[in-house]
């Protein structure tokens, strides 16, 4: 197929791999099937998916990123990043991965650097068309940085993802963006397996559960707020939910009447 033109190297190499790490059918090493490699081709241009900016991702959340706890994890990411190494947040749902990324990826934006954006839970098509973003640097992807989320809730996509990216760094011409990837612990084996030289970080709520809770110090008494901590347990989502509930109300507002 190579020698009489009919497809070109690098195409050849996304669709060996999409096939492999997407979809779990490696062909034979001799074989190239033009019907599959067109239906390749074909649903690559149709794809959807495509990496966000960051700058609109904070624009449109309903979150006010102005209210954030500043996470005391921020700038030993920032340091494996900014020396091109990625990263791996791992922990439990609800304890604070994806804000603690966000978090990173605007310190990037404020030094007037963009980012990109891409969560794997709302990628419901041809994933193959996130090849050029994540693998090297081509023209008109000026990213710094790359951030994927919920890699736990697209296994497959994931395992691509990460890969290409190890490949990049280690192949490609124009460096890609450093990527800082968010998992749940189920998943976060599988990932580092596909990560190489990654810095896999755990991200648990009781690093920011007490610096949270004093924001509400001035609308609540101390007593609420314990008797809030306690029974909210590690549920950082829960415990912003309560602490917010009881102050607007003026009253301790627990997981139970939430």
């Amino acid at each position: 197929a190579l020698a009489v033109g009919n497809v070109e190297l690098l195409d050849l190499i996304q669709f060996k791999l999409y096939r492999r790490l997407v979809l779990d059918k490696p062909d034979p090493g001799t074989e190239f099937d033009a019907r599959l490699f067109a239906e390749f081709v074909a649903g690559r241009s149709g794809s959807s998916a495509r990496v966000e900016d960051l700058q609109t991702v904070l624009r449109s959340t309903a979150d006010d990123d102005q209210r954030w706890v500043d996470h005391p994890l921020v700038g030993r990411v920032r340091t494996a990043l900014e020396h091109g190494r990625g990263c791996l947040l791992v922990g439990p749902s609800s304890s604070g991965k994806s804000v603690l990324a966000f978090q990173v990826g605007k310190s990037f934006l404020l030094g007037g650097r963009s980012v990109g954006y891409l969560n794997l839970g709302l990628i419901e098509t041809n994933a193959a068309k996130l090849f050029g973003a994540v693998s090297s640097r081509p023209k008109g992807n000026d990213h710094s940085l790359l951030i994927v989320d919920d890699l736990q809730s697209n296994p497959a996509v994931a395992r691509y993802i990460l890969a290409l990216s190890s490949a990049g760094r280690r192949a490609s011409l124009e460096l890609p963006p450093p990527v800082l990837a968010v998992s749940w612990v189920e998943f976060s084996a599988d990932a580092v397996t596909w990560f190489d030289d990654c810095l896999p970080i755990a991200v648990r709520s009781h690093q920011i559960r007490q610096r949270l809770a004093g924001h509400y110090q001035d609308s609540l008494t101390q007593e609420d707020i314990e008797s809030i901590l306690r029974s909210c347990g590690d549920d950082i989502f829960l415990l912003r939910l309560s602490l917010d509930h009881s102050t607007e109300q003026n009253t301790c507002i627990g997981p139970h009447q939430l």
